[in-house]
C-alpha cells in the first residue's frame, strides 16, 4: 500500500527531483528521485520526526546536487 503525503517544499528538473513532505502519519521526510524517459529509476528516501530535521537534509542536498551539476559530476 503506497503512503499519503503532502509536499512542503521541492524542486523539480527534467530528470530529477527533490521533496520534503509530510506523511500522513505526522511525520516528515525527504525524497529524491532520478527520472529516465519519464520513468522514475531511482528513489532514495529518508524519514525524519522534525521538520527542520527534514529541511536542513533537503538543504544539504539541494546544495550538493548542484555542485555536481555546474562541476559536471
Amino acid at each position: 500500500m503506497k503512503e499519503e503525503y503532502e509536499v512542503v517544499k521541492g524542486i523539480r528538473f527534467p530528470k530529477y527531483s527533490l521533496k520534503v513532505v509530510k506523511y500522513s502519519k505526522g511525520d516528515y521526510g525527504v525524497v529524491e528521485s532520478f527520472y529516465f524517459m519519464k520513468f522514475c529509476y531511482k528513489k532514495l528516501e529518508e524519514r525524519f520526526k522534525a521538520l527542520a530535521d527534514a529541511k536542513l537534509k533537503y538543504e544539504d542536498l539541494h546544495a550538493s546536487r548542484k555542485f555536481d551539476h555546474m562541476t559536471g559530476k
